[in-house]
C-alpha cells in the first residue's frame, strides 16, 4: 500500500468488546407487529450496510429502511462506527397463516454464514391463540418485556434451541421422547416446545416459582409440571429425561449451589442425552457494557458473582439465594466437565 510521504495511516484495531458485538450479537429486534403484515424494527451491526439483507423465511424482505441513524445504539457501544447508523425497519407480505411462525435473519455481508443462521429471530402467526401469562407473572422472570416481545422471545430460544440440537445430535426437537425446561418460570420456552411437540413427546415444565408453576399448569394445555424446592433433589427419577434445557438459571446461582444442581441434572439426564445450560458469556456482558475491570475479573476468577439479583429474590420471597453470576469459558469447561462431556460453548 502507498501513500504520501506526509501523510499518517492509522490502523485501528478492534476491541474484544467490538469484536463480540460483531460477531456474537448482531442484531436486536425491538419491535414487531404481525396483525395485517409483518412489520419488526431494532438495530443491526454491519460494516458494509449497503450489502446487508434482511430475511424472512429465506426470502427477502419487501421493503427495509436500514441503515437509519441510531444514536442511543452509539451511546450504549462508544467507539464502534457502524453503531452511528444501524437501524432498520422491516415490511413484508401479508397476514400470517394460523400456526406458522416466520424465520429472520440479518445478513451483515449479504451472504450466509455460521453466525446469521445462529442469531436468527422466530415470530409466530398471531392467529395461533398463544398462551400469555399476565405482566405480573412475567415480570417474576423476565424485565421489561411486553407481551410480543415474550411471545417472540419464546419462539426464538425454541429455534435457536432446535439448531444447536441439530447441530449437535444430528436430530430434531421433535425425535426427544421427554424434554425438561428446568427453571421454567412462567412457561416462555415452554409453551413454544409444547406448540410443535408431536403427540407421543413429553414436555416437563419446573420451577421453583409456585405463582408461576400452578398458572402453567392451568394454561399450556398439554405440559407435564412441577414445584421444585430451593434445594435438589429434583422428584425426578434417575434417567428420565433425554434432553433438558436450563435458561437463566446458572446464571444466578453461586458456586455451592451450582455444584449441586449440576449433580442432580446429570443424574435425571437418560445416558447420552444433551444438557443446554445458558451463561452471562462474553456477548452478554459486551451488550451489557460491562466494564473492563470487570472482564478481567471473570476471565481472572473463572466465576464472578457480583451480588443479590433484586428482581429475582423480591419476586420469589427467597433471600439472597439469588445473585448475578458470570462465567468464564475455561472455568465451564474445567468446572462442569465433573458432572458432563462439555461438547461446546456457544454466543
Amino acid at each position: 500500500m502507498c501513500c504520501p510521504r506526509d501523510a499518517a495511516v492509522e490502523f485501528v484495531r478492534p476491541t474484544h468488546r467490538q469484536r463480540v458485538l460483531r460477531n456474537g450479537v448482531r442484531w436486536m429486534i425491538d419491535v414487531a407487529s404481525m396483525d395485517d403484515q409483518l412489520t419488526f424494527s431494532g438495530w443491526a451491526l454491519s460494516r458494509t450496510p449497503a450489502s446487508a439483507v434482511f430475511l424472512v423465511d429465506g426470502i427477502e424482505v419487501d421493503s427495509v429502511a436500514y441503515p437509519l441513524p441510531s444514536p442511543d445504539v452509539a451511546a450504549a457501544f462508544p467507539g464502534l462506527p457502524e453503531a452511528e447508523a444501524c437501524r432498520f425497519h422491516c415490511t413484508h407480505g401479508g397476514r400470517m397463516p394460523p400456526g406458522h411462525v416466520a424465520e429472520l435473519e440479518f445478513q451483515p455481508t449479504g451472504r450466509p454464514t455460521p453466525a446469521s443462521s445462529a442469531t436468527r429471530w422466530w415470530i409466530p402467526s398471531p392467529s395461533g391463540n398463544i398462551p400469555t401469562p399476565p405482566e405480573a407473572h412475567r415480570s417474576r422472570v423476565v424485565q421489561g418485556d411486553d407481551a410480543i416481545r415474550y411471545i417472540i422471545g419464546g419462539a426464538t430460544l425454541r429455534g435457536r434451541l432446535g439448531a444447536i440440537v441439530e447441530q449437535f445430535a444430528g436430530r430434531s426437537l421433535a425425535s426427544f421422547d421427554r424434554i425438561l425446561d428446568w427453571g421454567c418460570g412462567s412457561g416462555r420456552l415452554t409453551q413454544a416446545l409444547l406448540a410443535t411437540a408431536p403427540p407421543s413427546q413429553e414436555i416437563w415444565g419446573a420451577d421453583i416459582d409456585e405463582v408461576n408453576i400452578v398458572w402453567c399448569a392451568h394454561h399450556l394445555t398439554g405440559g407435564h409440571f412441577r414445584r421444585l424446592s430451593l434445594d435438589p433433589p429434583t422428584p425426578f427419577a434417575d434417567g428420565m429425561f433425554d434432553l433438558i434445557t436450563g435458561v437463566s438459571v446458572m446464571t444466578h446461582l453461586r458456586e455451592v449451589d451450582q455444584d449441586r444442581w449440576l449433580a442432580d441434572l446429570a443424574r435425571i439426564a437418560a445416558p447420552g442425552g444433551l444438557v443446554l445450560l445458558t451463561i452471562q458469556g462474553p456477548a452478554v456482558r459486551a451488550l451489557a457494557g460491562m466494564p473492563e475491570s470487570m472482564e478481567r475479573a471473570v476471565d481472572r476468577r473463572g466465576l464472578l458473582v457480583t451480588g443479590e439479583n433484586q428482581q429475582m429474590s423480591v419476586q420469589c420471597d427467597h433471600g439472597t439465594y439469588y445473585v448475578d453470576t458470570f462465567h468464564s469459558h475455561a472455568y465451564v469447561r474445567d468446572r462442569w466437565s465433573r458432572h458432563f462431556d462439555v461438547l461446546d460453548i456457544l454466543e
